[in-house]
């Protein structure tokens, strides 16, 4: 559980300076002696990237339920064990949770889902990251710059996906608009 939201102000700044301090310990002990503002920037984003996957992790698996009732009907349902949930964000995340089935409706439901908030494969901050790039760049470069500013690995062909697939909601938006006033303008 994250103790730091449930603390006053005063004490937030004092937790908060501890881990700062934690933190600088951290990169000093690894850079040693020799080093310059170029390998500090390095070991920071390499230490926050290791912090960003594992506490994002950490926070979902404290999150999982052990028991939940049916949507549909209300039964009891039971836990079938754990499946692993993949999300591409700013870190790749393996999310492990409970898989639930309801005997009386035979349904299977996954509790942690809706805490989770991501439907798709990818994060909404790495999907906007994807479209920025790919409706400005050819999709290769996009994907050279994802890794050179983000260090996250993304396909080409998945910023094409995405960039194509939003282009042709948009288009479909605008043809019903155009059918539903043929008035209006586009």
């Amino acid at each position: 559980m994250n103790s730091i939201t449930k603390i006053g102000d005063n004490t937030r700044g004092e937790v908060l300076s501890e881990v700062i301090e934690m933190l600088l310990n951290l990169v000093k002990d690894k850079l040693g002696e020799g080093f310059d503002i170029n390998k500090v920037e390095e070991s920071l984003t390499e230490l926050f990237r290791v912090i960003r996957k594992n506490e994002t992790e950490d926070i979902f698996k404290s999150k999982d339920v052990k028991h939940i009732e049916c949507k549909e009907c209300g039964y009891t349902m039971e836990s079938r064990g754990h499946v692993s949930r993949k999300i591409k964000g700013l870190a790749d995340y393996e999310l492990p949770m409970r898989l639930f089935y309801c005997d009386k409706c035979k349904g299977y439901e996954k509790a942690l889902e809706d805490v989770i908030g991501c439907r798709g494969r990818n994060t909404l901050e790495l999907n906007e990251a994807m479209l920025l790039l790919g409706q400005r760049l050819p999709f290769e470069e996009s994907s050279g710059f994802m890794e050179k500013l983000l260090g996250v690995k993304v396909s080409h062909e998945s910023i094409q996906e995405l960039v194509e697939g939003v282009g042709k909601e948009i288009w479909k938006e605008e043809i019903n608009l155009v059918r539903s006033n043929p008035t209006t303008t586009v």
